[in-house]
């Protein structure tokens, strides 16, 4: 779904009318900043890393002599999932892997291929160096970005169920209009349900990524 799509969705379920807004009409632009604070709230949900935000092998650059590396400002974090590496691709081709670990984990484990997320840099447990077979090679780095904000009429709506978005942008939209208002009430409550189903269906796509076999449990 598209914004100027989502802005006349969200018009129709506040209004019940259908209605085509322009970009220059100041109720395209409430609707928007509705949305967009919404946006930022569902890419923070408390103890959820959406997968739609995910990519697998984010470039951070290549290996200099240092041990610190700025994180993109596109990033909001490094995978911590199990299984989820930091690889350095060297000029060969060869691949090698990373664990991350907490920060204050840097000094715990001496001659280990390790790195952690310190504030906004990714941080390794060693400087290194142009003898090092990792100099030069490029970082590839597992993670969740940041949603898109909505700018224009074609921006892309960022969160797995758009229509989430509409109802929660409509309940918003009403709440202080005293005609429309009584809407409220149910219009949260359909939100709340979409979003429940959006963080299952989120969580089951990690657990059938990273759930274990169990010998005897099926194929």
């Amino acid at each position: 779904m598209v914004t100027q799509d989502f802005v006349n969705a969200v018009m129709l379920k506040a209004t019940g009318k259908a209605t085509v807004l322009v970009e220059s009409d100041k109720k395209w632009a409430r609707i928007v900043g509705i949305a967009n604070g919404y946006i930022d709230q569902w890419q923070y949900e408390t103890s959820t890393d959406w997968s739609s935000l995910y990519e697998k092998s984010k470039s951070f650059g290549q290996i200099t002599a240092t041990n610190t590396y700025a994180i993109p400002d596109d990033v909001r974090k490094i995978s911590d999932t199990p299984g989820d590496f930091i690889y350095i691709k060297t000029s060969s081709g060869q691949m090698i892997a990373f664990s991350t670990v907490l920060a204050d984990e840097l000094n715990q484990y001496e001659g280990l291929n390790i790195c952690a997320q310190v504030g906004k840099n990714l941080v390794f447990g060693k400087t290194f160096s142009a003898e090092d077979a990792e100099f030069g090679g490029e970082i590839l780095v597992p993670v969740y970005k940041f949603a898109e904000s909505l700018t224009t009429g074609s921006s892309v709506i960022p969160v797995d169920i758009p229509r989430w978005l509409v109802i929660i942008t409509a309940a918003e939209y009403v709440r202080n209009d005293i005609t429309k208002q009584s809407q409220f009430p149910n219009l949260i409550s359909e939100a709340n349900g979409l979003m429940e189903r959006m963080i299952d269906d989120n969580d089951a796509q990690v657990s059938f990524v990273y759930a274990p076999w169990i010998a005897g449990g099926g194929s």
